[in-house]
């Protein structure tokens, strides 16, 4: 966490550092500018150290990423539902209120901040949920 503050205060020291050498770059001298954007770039490369995007591995399977966005791996909606309501133990045509407090519970107990927590459970919680939950 303390490496992540600290990216946090690099980045506002080297974004403020950028607005001032932009504005004396455009109000007294345009070589200013030039010198702005080493700290533009040093910036962005905090923020993205702080939000976890720097580090975050990249997806390469193609074939993955074009059946997860065409939902949920050329499965049929009846199939996906019944593959939710299993994931969260509930009945396929069980109502709103139903699932959400069985999706709640679920999650309490899996939540990655949680000592015993499981990311990859708590994932396919949160999918299985938003298909229950969709209209249609």
């Amino acid at each position: 966490m303390r490496h992540q503050q600290a990216a946090v205060g690099l980045g506002a020291v080297f974004g403020g550092t950028t607005l001032v050498l932009l504005l004396l770059g455009l109000l007294y001298q345009l070589a200013l500018i030039a010198l702005a954007l080493p700290f533009a770039l040093a910036t962005a490369m905090m923020y993205w150290h702080a939000s976890g995007r720097l580090l975050r591995p990249r997806r390469t399977d193609t074939r993955a990423a074009a059946t997860d966005q065409h939902g949920g791996g050329g499965r049929t909606a009846p199939t996906r539902r019944r593959a939710a309501a299993r994931e969260l133990g509930v009945a396929v045509d069980a109502d709103p209120a139903t699932v959400r407090a069985a999706y709640r519970a679920a999650v309490r107990e899996h939540h990655p901040d949680r000592p015993d927590g499981d990311r990859t459970r708590f994932d396919a919680l949160q999918r299985a949920y938003a298909v229950l939950t969709e209209e249609g």
